[in-house]
């Protein structure tokens, strides 16, 4: 039983281990293609220094791009290989490759925040409940999978989540719609609740999980069809204000474009914009420096071509680290796991044949 219980053990972690090295084959150039596209939407939103209300652009943008990438994210996430794994191996392999990525960002970010004159004690609070700017996305994703692979634990099935998450983030955007805005500090000062976005995405993440169970199959003119009209309502500004139609609308175009993602072929032309979507985290987490730096020193066009330069060079840098660094290391760590582990079941397999008396 201990054996068997240690090689289980193994081969999740080797597993783990593995799949960033195997996600070029496990998943569609045209996934990544969809990601990484979402994700220049992500750094072309944070460009103008307006709020949201001032800014057409944003408001347009905003619409659609963390929804439909959340969708992509819990297509992509294997929950039910996780549910089916100890739940410690499940924090641990995503501590280390979503949180301390995270952590370090977060940790310079913050420091810039301090410079100012931000007190310490407010950003300890607000790094973890309520996040700036950008960071709020990956520990709102780290909760999402791990309330999913907690659910299924629990025998729930994706549709299950889908349609809870969905009735009770509706409800919840109504109350606070009618009544919200009347008990405003109210709300604001229950801080330990965290940060909106933490649950009010989550049927977005929860829709990806169902698609990874069974994605219609949607002819490429429907699929451009129902993008195209989504893009419209985009445009219009119909989407942002409503809940129902935020959620529905961005269901419907997620599931279009993912269909067209996994059946699309990338030219060679369209490598770099798939390589931003496999390597989105660094990407997303390090994009928004140079951007601040930028507007230090130029405004316009100036600031543009800056920013532009400086996000450049982070995904040159992200580029030479993971094809030099990364990648080499972690075959290293992958086939030394490989060997040991079949060093143990050999060694296992040969002092069990030798219990075993002959016939």
């Amino acid at each position: 039983m201990a054996v068997a219980e240690r090689e289980s053990r193994a081969e999740v972690s080797e597993t783990a281990a593995s799949d960033r090295i195997s996600a070029a084959k496990t998943r569609s150039a045209g996934l990544d293609f969809l990601k990484g596209t979402l994700l220049l939407f992500v750094m072309l939103g944070h460009f103008p220094a307006v709020p949201l209300e001032q800014s057409y652009l944003k408001q347009v943008i905003y619409s659609f791009h963390m929804p439909v990438f959340i969708i992509v994210t819990g297509y992509l996430f294997n929950a039910e290989k996780w549910s089916r794994a100890p739940f410690w191996d499940f924090v641990r392999h995503y501590a280390l490759r979503l949180l301390l990525p995270w952590v370090i960002a977060s940790a310079v970010y913050y420091a810039e925040k301090a410079a100012q004159g931000v007190p310490l004690r407010a950003i300890a609070i607000y790094s973890i409940f309520q996040p700036w700017s950008l960071l709020w996305f990956v520990p709102a994703a780290f909760l999402m999978m791990a309330a999913s692979v907690l659910l299924m634990r629990a025998g729930v099935r994706a549709l299950a989540i889908f349609a809870i998450s969905t009735l009770a983030v509706l409800a919840l955007e109504i109350w606070f719609r009618r009544y919200g805005r009347d008990a405003g500090g109210a709300i604001q000062s229950l801080i330990v609740l965290g940060d909106r976005r933490y649950y009010l995405y989550f049927p977005f993440f929860a829709f990806g999980l169902l698609l990874r169970n069974g994605l219609p199959e949607i002819p490429m003119p429907l699929a451009a069809a129902v993008i195209a009209g989504g893009a419209t309502l985009y445009f219009a500004g119909s989407v942002v204000d409503d809940p129902a139609a935020f959620l529905f609308v961005n269901f419907m175009v997620g599931a279009a474009a993912i269909a067209v993602a996994a059946q699309a072929t990338i030219p060679s032309v369209g490598g770099v914009v798939a390589f931003l979507g496999r390597e989105s985290l660094p990407i997303y987490l390090w994009h928004y420096i140079p951007i601040m730096v930028a507007r230090h020193f130029a405004s316009g066009a100036a600031f543009a071509a800056l920013a532009s330069v400086g996000i450049a060079l982070v995904v040159l840098t992200v580029y030479v680290i993971e094809t030099w660094i990364t990648s080499p290391l972690l075959r290293g760590v992958v086939l030394g796991r490989w060997a040991a582990v079949s060093a143990e079941r050999r060694e296992e397999g040969a002092r069990a044949r030798k219990r075993v008396p002959a016939a």
